[in-house]
């Protein structure tokens, strides 16, 4: 509503009730920029970097700071020590360092680790499921979307189901395996009756089967 000292001072507060929230600093920064007021919003990502520690966390919040700020190389330095010290959330950064660089073999030497085990959380392997996309395995793609899509399949609507499901009717799509894209699809739209673009994708599907 315009009250910009009264919101900047809120944020102050909001802040300095918990001085080392990582996670705090980014969503003022988050907010303060969508408003532009970038200057502001980039001097809290500049105090988070100045929280002392050399855990695991802190480097995985230093990596995502970095980011942000576009300093690459910095950031992938900060996601191999999270990694390392056995943050695996990590990885997933680190993968999509590895393939903006053009790294592809490392990208998928650390994607495999999330899609070949059953204890990684169902989030990651979906995220991995879209890198692999990307890579261009739309075999491995599918059975990475497969599974998660499974695991979910009798629980409430949620984001990694969906991610999950346009996932594998994109793969299916690129590996010409229209009928079983129109089977999820049809599922997809069911569930998710406001997503538009899945109805689009879903006609032109049968025009392929």
């Amino acid at each position: 509503i315009d009250e910009y000292e009264k919101g900047l001072n809120d944020y102050e507060s909001a802040v300095l009730t918990d001085e080392e929230d990582y996670e705090r600093y980014i969503e003022v920064y988050e907010n303060l920029a969508a408003y532009g007021y970038l200057n502001e919003a980039t001097g809290y990502l500049n105090r988070a970097l100045e929280i002392d520690g050399n855990e695991a966390e802190n480097y995985y919040y230093r990596g995502r700071i970095y980011l942000i700020l576009d300093q690459e190389d910095v950031a992938e330095t900060a996601f191999t020590k999270a990694y390392d010290k056995g943050m695996d959330e990590a990885g997933i950064y680190l993968a999509r360092i590895y393939m903006e660089q053009g790294n592809d073999e490392s990208a998928r030497e650390l994607i495999s680790v999330y899609t070949d085990s059953d204890k990684a959380p169902v989030y990651q392997r979906v995220l991995t499921g879209h890198m692999l996309l990307e890579l261009g395995d739309y075999d491995e793609a599918i059975e990475v979307f497969k599974k998660a899509y499974e695991e979910l399949n009798d629980d409430v609507l949620n984001s990694d189901r969906s991610s999950a499901m346009q996932g594998l009717v994109t793969a299916y799509e690129y590996e010409s395996e229209f009928e079983e894209a129109k089977s999820i699809a049809e599922e997809y739209v069911k569930d998710y009756p406001g997503d538009t673009q899945m109805m689009k994708e879903l006609e032109f599907i049968r025009t392929r089967v």
